[in-house]
Parts: structure tokens; sequence; C-alpha cells
């Protein structure tokens, strides 16, 4: 259980983890961007996907996608 101040949202995310299992290496930058945009709703999830596919791959669409997924928000 994470505490936080009233008003203040906390996420958690082991995007490392989640980069070794998706990518095969420990860089979480995708993985990131996929919990950052579960929280923000200003980012339009499938945009940012598909810009991920086009720059880097589907590979890192599936970081994306594990970040995404496996955001936890207390």
């Amino acid at each position: 259980e994470l505490g936080s101040p009233d008003g203040v949202t906390v996420t958690t995310l082991d995007a490392t983890e989640l980069a070794r299992k998706t990518i095969g290496s420990p860089i979480p930058n995708t993985v990131m961007l996929g919990g950052i945009a579960t929280v923000l709703d200003e980012i339009d999830r499938a945009v940012l996907r598909e810009e991920i596919v086009r720059a880097f791959g589907e590979k890192n669409a599936a970081a994306f996608d594990a970040g995404v997924d496996k955001a936890v928000t207390a």
C-alpha cells in the first residue's frame, strides 16, 4: 500500500523488468511512455502507439502496451 497526500495520485510501474521481458533489454523508456499515457488523459494512446511503431517497430509497441497494462495507480 502506497501512502500519498490527499489529492495526489501515485502510479507505479516496474518498467525495467517489463522492458527486459518485451524488448530484451533493461531500457524502460517506452514502457514508461505507456505508463504516462495511462495517467494523462491529454495523451491519445492510439496515436502515440502508432508513432512508436513507425519510429521503433512492433517490439517497442509491445513495451508501450505493457506500460499501459501494468501501470498501477494508488
